[in-house]
């Protein structure tokens, strides 16, 4: 079924506009969202109005959704590269709780990561608190890998938590360690953004 052109014009009612946009989606579920949006003035700065209304909120959401997935394979390069990793990221900034997901994956990741290099990473970024008496090891095996294990988790936090290194502590190991170190650091640093964009929004 062909669908003829359909003219965007500023309207006081946006209530009434979204509604209309949310049937065409019901009714023609090929037709993902209209073309005329892109260049729509009015539809950002009018719907923007409706975050501020509870009860017209998530008619907006569905709307803007719907345009940014279209924008996701039909705009600009930059939008093709950055709006499908927002989607996966926090849903566009509409599933604020995927910021807590991503974020405690990635420090398990970390962590996991961090096991397998510890003797490494120690060496690389050395830490007081993280030090373990060695003869634990052989006088109560069983508890030195509880405070090993105890200390590389509180060791990973301390890196994926912090925001800022201090260069001078960090001794050259290989370029694998640093980059593991700092791609700890610098995913840490970008979750810790978007959790207090993620505040900021609450």
């Amino acid at each position: 079924m062909s669908l003829s052109p359909i003219k965007i014009v500023i309207i006081d009612d946006l209530e009434i506009y979204l509604l209309g946009m949310l049937n065409l989606f019901q009714q023609n579920p090929q037709f993902k969202v209209i073309e005329h949006l892109k260049s729509s003035a009015a539809f950002v700065r009018e719907g923007r109005r409706l975050e501020a209304d509870v009860n017209k909120t998530d008619k907006y959401q569905q709307v803007e959704i719907e345009y940014k997935n279209y924008l996701s394979h039909k705009g600009s390069l930059w939008q093709r590269f950055i709006l499908p990793l927002s989607k996966v990221w926090w849903n566009y900034g509409y599933s604020l709780e995927r910021i807590v997901y991503w974020t405690l994956g990635f420090l398990l990741g970390f962590y996991a990561l961090n096991i397998w290099q510890w003797k490494n990473l120690q060496a690389a970024y050395p830490t007081d608190f993280t030090q373990i008496d060695p003869l634990l090891y052989y006088n109560k095996p069983k508890r030195y890998q509880l405070r090993r294990l105890t200390a590389i988790f509180l060791y990973t936090c301390y890196i994926f938590f912090s925001l800022i290194v201090k260069l001078d502590k960090i001794h050259f190991q290989s370029t694998r360690i640093l980059f593991l170190f700092f791609a700890e650091y610098t995913v840490g640093l970008i979750c810790l953004f978007f959790i207090a964009n993620a505040l900021f929004k609450l």
